[in-house]
């Protein structure tokens, strides 16, 4: 009886060392968010509070139920603290040059770390009240952006910036999150590959394309990619017939909180995760006697889930969003939308069918269509031409 116990308990992922840290690192993101979302509340925010709070929570939840040895403990501890205090003052040392990063993201982590409440006023209002602030040109569309999209990773990053006194400092979240996916897709490979193949897919999936092209500025692409993969890893661990775990519903709200609130459309592949799993679990188990357990059970779970994730941690932008201009997806779609597609690509698309358009977007060379003369030019797959280097560069 004592070996299967023992052999059950090392088959639970989260009985591994690297899932408990990953449990840890949920927990501070949750903390962060959700004690984020309250303060908004009460309008009695306080980032060193937050902070502070938000680190010491997981490790006394994780004291509090541990079953392993100090010297184990000590060293998952120390690990945690060194990803959380540590990497914020390396990612510090380095630059976002990007466009967009210095635009609304940066102004968006300047504003929350200077006392905005995205919940309780508008941006345009708390220029007016606030006179050591560097105020949004007119000309720029940078407050509406700041205002009305969702604000999951300039809370974390304005939490962490307050900290360290470096607004470059809050990159280091694209770094933690990769740590989150390595380990996460490694201790579900395992269990069904051999331990190099787990460990080499691992890190293709953390060191992709996106995500290395990202790291260094305040991108959310290759993060939203990080999220997709660790909600599908997540929800495979979910058994219909069992209790979910505390730990699986802690990352799993964490995660969606996340995914949901780093741009409109997280929400959409989010719930289209969940979506997917949900419906096939019932399908799954159509046939089983305890189905209104089952159904009650993932039903509830999903609906907790994304109340914390959508009217929560999204209250400043899909719920603040509804009750101002009826529309939680604000200014993305709806009849006062503004148009951010248009003036991207190239003028010639204008009159292109969606085939056409395809055609031309894979075999022309790489160019900035907002200053060009928007007409694109065909080329030989495998050739790059000198003008297409110096607009990757860019």
């Amino acid at each position: 009886m004592r070996r299967r116990v023992k052999r059950r308990k090392e088959n639970s992922i989260w009985e591994r060392d690297s899932m408990k840290l990953f449990t840890m690192l949920c927990e501070y993101f949750l903390c962060v968010l959700v004690l984020f979302s309250l303060g908004q509340l009460i309008n009695g925010i306080n980032l060193s509070v937050i902070q502070v709070m938000s680190i010491t929570i997981p490790i006394i939840l994780y004291f509090y139920k541990r079953k392993t040895t100090w010297k184990k403990d000590i060293i998952i501890c120390t690990i945690y603290l060194v990803l959380l205090l540590g990497t914020p003052f390396l990612s510090s040392r380095t630059y976002d040059l990007t466009v967009d990063g210095n635009t609304y993201h940066k102004t968006a982590i300047a504003f929350i770390n200077s006392g905005w409440n995205p919940l309780g006023e508008g941006i345009k209002e708390y220029q007016k009240t606030h006179d050591d602030i560097i105020k949004i040109q007119e000309s720029s569309k940078a407050d509406l952006w700041v205002e009305h999209y969702p604000k999951a990773t300039w809370i974390l990053a304005a939490t962490i910036y307050h900290m360290t006194g470096s607004i470059e400092s809050g990159k280091c979240i694209s770094f933690i999150f990769m740590i989150m996916l390595m380990m996460i897709s490694y201790e579900c490979l395992r269990r069904i590959l051999d331990k190099r193949w787990a460990f080499g897919i691992s890190i293709l999936l953390t060191l992709n394309p996106i995500m290395l092209s990202q790291f260094f500025s305040y991108y959310v692409d290759g993060i939203m990619g990080i999220m997709f993969i660790i909600e599908c890893l997540l929800l495979f661990q979910l058994k219909e017939k069992e209790p979910v775990p505390k730990e699986l519903w802690i990352c799993l709200i964490a995660i969606a909180s996340i995914f949901v609130n780093l741009k409109f459309t997280g929400l959409l592949c989010s719930g289209g995760i969940a979506a997917v799993f949900y419906f096939y679990d019932l399908w799954k188990n159509r046939k089983e006697k305890d189905l209104k357990t089952i159904f009650l059970r993932i039903t509830g779970m999903f609906v907790v889930v994304y109340v914390i994730a959508i009217f929560l941690v999204g209250s400043n932008s899909y719920v603040k969003n509804t009750i101002d201009h009826h529309n939680p997806l604000y200014p993305i779609i709806g009849k006062d939308k503004v148009d951010i597609v248009t003036t991207m690509q190239p003028k010639d698309f204008n009159e292109m069918s969606h085939l056409k358009k395809f055609v031309y977007a894979l075999f022309s060379k790489t160019a900035n269509t907002t200053y060009d003369d928007g007409r694109p030019i065909l080329k030989n797959p495998i050739k790059i031409d000198r003008s297409e280097i110096d607009n990757l560069m860019i």
